[in-house]
């Protein structure tokens, strides 16, 4: 009886080995004996081989003695101890000025930043998607911002989203709107032409009425709190329509860290990537810093703080409600003050959801799948056979320890492996 066990895991072994033999004659990147971090569930597949042939992944398996000699002319990365998974995006961010872009994308790429959102847009974006100077990362563009400014009735909505979607922006943020006319007009528009918009959530507009227009993200978790003096019974069914509608929120809690002061100087100087900043520039951050909070007094700067300690715990609250009650989230930090690296500003981003109580599969699935799911990319998000080679390889597991994010070895992207000493030499 035993032999013929043996003999049965023989035989169902040979087809796979024969598959990787065939698959890795044409690879361009075969990773062995690695950890792979699917992102699918929370789980780890251990030991695997993973073969990337065009930038998609064509194998994943358990890499075992029947594959220690492959002929191929593929780059072998050797994984051992190390794991790879879904390459990060974050879905909140502004662009700088072009000059500073082959940085501000380099940093992304270092920090495992791979997509971004961008959510304040300009004609000049455009531009940057097909500009070889710069590293290319998988953008997806806001057209210029709607604001109160501008009155919208049922022609300017038509015109502006099909101005907005020809010109080959992603889709539609609104800022603030002049009324509910404008809005709903716009919304007719974005469902007549299939165009996504999205935006903060408007003192003007009720959230039943947002979340019931197409409105696909809120962005600064922004809505829900205020709504509750009407009980919190009422934010309630608003979390559940929330779900039922399955509108995206991103909390961008960072900028509301930075914005109200909550770390001191010293706590700063800790955070990721300062050591891709030049001295200069933390110097000037210190010194806005410094004279921003003398400005405001240590009397008010207390007062700041104490109320912003408090409105945190209601939106922690809010957030893991919308979690449990599976409304889908996205991450981003709104990176752009001081401290705030461009990529890294991501994984700060991230010990606030720790703070608020949730997983470190729940937020690295915010970071990959649900930002693959809300862009409608289906391909990518997390690390399966079929999927694009979006990936990141590091050297400790996130799943224990968001801050092992850190140790990131290498990007693969656009049929490209990049070492994390690579991107570092593109730096300025």
């Amino acid at each position: 009886m035993r032999s013929l066990f043996l003999l049965a895991i023989l035989l169902f072994k040979q087809p796979a080995a024969a598959q990787v033999e065939k698959l890795a004659v044409n690879a361009g990147f075969i990773i062995r004996h690695v950890n792979v971090i699917p992102i699918t569930k929370d789980t780890l597949l251990k030991n695997q081989i993973v073969i990337i042939t065009n930038n998609t992944v064509v194998w994943i398996g358990p890499d075992n003695s029947n594959n220690s000699k492959l002929k191929t002319k593929a780059k072998v990365i050797d994984g051992t101890n190390k794991f790879l998974m879904p390459g990060m995006a974050d879905m909140h961010a502004h662009f700088p000025p072009y000059k500073d872009l082959k940085n501000y994308f380099t940093l992304n790429l270092l920090a495992g930043v791979t997509s971004i959102r961008s959510m304040r847009g300009d004609l000049e974006h455009l531009k940057i998607k097909v500009d070889n100077a710069l590293p290319q990362l998988h953008l997806y563009l806001s057209s210029p911002p709607i604001t109160k400014d501008l009155s919208i009735d049922k022609k300017t909505a038509d015109s502006i989203v099909v101005v907005s979607k020809s010109s080959g922006f992603n889709f539609l943020k609104v800022l603030s709107i002049k009324d509910s006319a404008s809005f709903l007009n716009l919304a007719d528009a974005c469902r007549s032409y299939q165009f996504t918009f999205c935006g903060h959530g408007l003192s003007n507009i009720s959230m039943e009425t947002l979340l019931k227009s197409g409105y696909n993200s809120i962005e600064h978790l922004t809505g829900y709190a205020e709504n509750l003096k009407k009980g919190e019974s009422y934010v309630g069914e608003l979390i559940k329509l929330t779900a039922k509608n399955k509108v995206y929120n991103c909390a961008t809690e960072d900028y509301f860290e930075i914005g109200y002061n909550m770390q001191d100087i010293s706590t700063l100087k800790k955070r990721n990537g300062l050591q891709y900043m030049h001295d200069s520039i933390i110097a000037r951050w210190d010194k806005e810093i410094t004279e921003d909070q003398a400005k405001i007094g240590e009397k008010k700067l207390k007062e700041q703080r104490d109320y912003y300690t408090k409105y945190r715990l209601v939106k922690n609250k809010i957030l893991v409600s919308l979690t449990k009650s599976g409304a889908p989230l996205l991450i981003g930090p709104d990176a752009g003050g001081a401290y705030a690296v461009p990529g890294f500003a991501i994984q700060e981003e991230m010990k606030h959801h720790v703070n608020a109580g949730l997983t470190n599969y729940q937020i690295l699935r915010m970071a990959t799948i649900n930002a693959a799911m809300y862009i409608n990319k289906e391909n990518n998000g997390s690390v399966e056979k079929g999927k694009e080679a979006n990936l990141i390889l590091l050297g400790a597991n996130p799943l224990s320890d968001l801050n092992n994010l850190n140790s990131i070895e290498g990007v693969f992207i656009n049929s490209g492996y990049k070492t994390i000493q690579e991107l570092e030499a593109g730096l300025k």
